[in-house]
């Protein structure tokens, strides 16, 4: 079957298209609406094609619910940013606040919610997609250039976000799929089992799940996921960080990050089998486990419940911009830099 471009609706008088992408039996659909991942068909142990991603079946749900994120490309900036405002080369920036007092992934007007440009649609396989995003857009100095091009392989998909601007400033984008290895019509992911290839996470405050900038160890807490164990195993309220957030809602410091694509997850669905690798060159990743999930009505009508998907976001740790013992998030004048992450699939039996 060849690959399509279907024409889905129109947003502020601008078409939006889903391409399908596809190499073997592994199909992916992108809308340029948010640059977002709306389906993943991926074959379980039995040959059962699966789709593994949350989403919604129409464009006017991803407008109105823009809260949840499904599948969306989070820009500039992902994550909370403290006060809802940063400091960079001696001038003060003031952002959108969506999460009072703070920003929460740039604020209502993120990137998920904006139509992209198509640059690309090739091979059957690849897509490449650019976003403008002028000076002061949702506060941030310069004007960006961002492209998100992804790719489909016979097993896996690859995003690569790339980014140059004008001006010093914040460049942290990610994709913010839910993930349910045993289709997104299956109910909770407490099950699934997970390994993390981090050693160290950020505390959070509070019920925000803002940093408090620390790095603590994870020995010894529910917060270690370096031995493989499923995700509800320790999410217990009785450890304050877990009571906080309701469930997992935490940065995790990828050990072996040195600006080169490595592992940082393997999480494995409890009934098919389906086993996702992700590979990223980002020094974080935030599972989120959505806990704020509250009966979203999802494709073919599904109700999304609290868990009913995990996301995996690799990113800069959150707030990096306001705690100089972060790894940085800064995007220089003139310079370009390229954020990949690949979602590889195999099964286990």
């Amino acid at each position: 079957m060849e690959s399509m471009t279907t024409v889905w609706g129109e947003v502020d008088n601008q078409p939006v298209y889903l391409y399908t992408l596809r190499s073997g039996s592994l199909t992916a659909v992108i809308s340029n609406f948010g640059a977002t991942v709306v389906t993943l068909n991926v074959p379980d142990q039995t040959g059962k094609v699966v789709d593994v991603v949350l989403g919604y079946d129409t464009l006017k749900q991803y407008e109105q619910n823009n809260r949840a994120y499904f599948g969306g490309t989070i820009g500039r900036c992902a994550n909370r940013i403290s006060n809802s405002q940063f400091t960079l080369d001696g001038s003060v920036y003031h952002l959108t606040t969506n999460e009072w007092p703070n920003s929460l992934h740039s604020g209502l007007s993120g990137f998920h919610m904006r139509v992209w440009e198509t640059v690309s649609f090739t091979n059957e396989n690849e897509l490449t997609l650019r976003l403008e995003s002028p000076a002061m857009d949702q506060g941030f100095p310069g004007n960006l250039e961002i492209t998100a091009s992804f790719k489909v392989t016979d097993n896996g998909m690859t995003i690569t976000y790339s980014g140059t601007s004008d001006a010093t400033t914040i460049f942290n984008p990610t994709n913010h799929s839910y993930f349910n290895l045993n289709g997104h019509k299956a109910g909770s992911v407490v099950d699934h089992l997970l390994r993390l290839q981090a050693n160290y996470y950020t505390p959070v405050e509070n019920a925000r799940s803002l940093t408090t900038g620390e790095i603590c160890n994870v020995l010894y807490t529910p917060m270690d996921f370096t031995r493989p164990k499923t995700i509800g195993s320790e999410m217990t309220p009785s450890f304050r960080q877990l009571l906080y957030t309701d469930g997992y809602d935490h940065n995790f410091c990828i050990t072996k990050y040195n600006g080169d694509v490595t592992e940082a997850a393997q999480l494995t669905g409890d009934q098919t089998g389906i086993r996702l690798t992700l590979k990223t060159n980002e020094p974080g990743l935030h599972l989120y486990t959505g806990n704020y999930l509250n009966d979203d009505i999802g494709k073919g009508g599904e109700h999304y419940y609290k868990y009913a998907g995990v996301s995996l976001q690799p990113q800069f740790y959150p707030d990096a911009i306001n705690h100089p013992n972060y790894i940085s998030p800064i995007l220089h004048k003139g310079e370009t830099k390229a954020f990949e992450t690949q979602y590889l699939f195999d099964c286990v039996s």
